[in-house]
This record gives C-alpha cells, structure tokens and sequence, in this order.
C-alpha cells in the first residue's frame, strides 16, 4: 500500500505453513537480488539452516543488537 510502513518481527524458522515464512521468504529472495522490488528494505538477521540453536553463540548472530550487548537470555 503506498505511503505505508510494515515492520514483521519473526521467528519465522519454525515450519512452512504460516505467513511469517512467507513474509520471510519474500523478503530473503528480495534480498539475494531474486525479486526486484524498491518498496522493501528487508533486513535480515539470521543464522545458517544447520545452526545448533543451543549454542549461545548461534543466538547472539539471530538476535542482532549492535553494539549493545545484553543478556541474551532476557530475549529467551
């Protein structure tokens, strides 16, 4: 919709079915150049497919902050 702004906050890697993933999906092929498509700015943090989620490291690279470290585990 023109004028507008949508921000999706997901945790989209779970399942296929729903609209997070496809949200997510789109905005990932916008991103490696697949889809042309001005109106979306996807920023994308997120760790490869294989990734072991419970290894703290893992959860510091999906859940980008900056240079703000803080306790991860107030996310959890």
């Amino acid at each position: 919709m023109p004028g507008s702004l949508r921000v999706v906050i997901s945790t989209a890697g779970r399942g296929q079915q729903d609209v997070a993933h496809n949200i997510v999906d789109y905005d990932s092929q916008v991103a490696r150049g697949e889809i042309d498509d001005p109106d979306t700015l996807p920023v994308l943090f997120e760790t490869a497919t294989d990734a072991d989620w419970h290894d703290e490291v893992v959860w510091y690279r999906a859940n980008h902050d900056g240079d703000n470290r803080r306790d991860v585990m107030l996310y959890v």
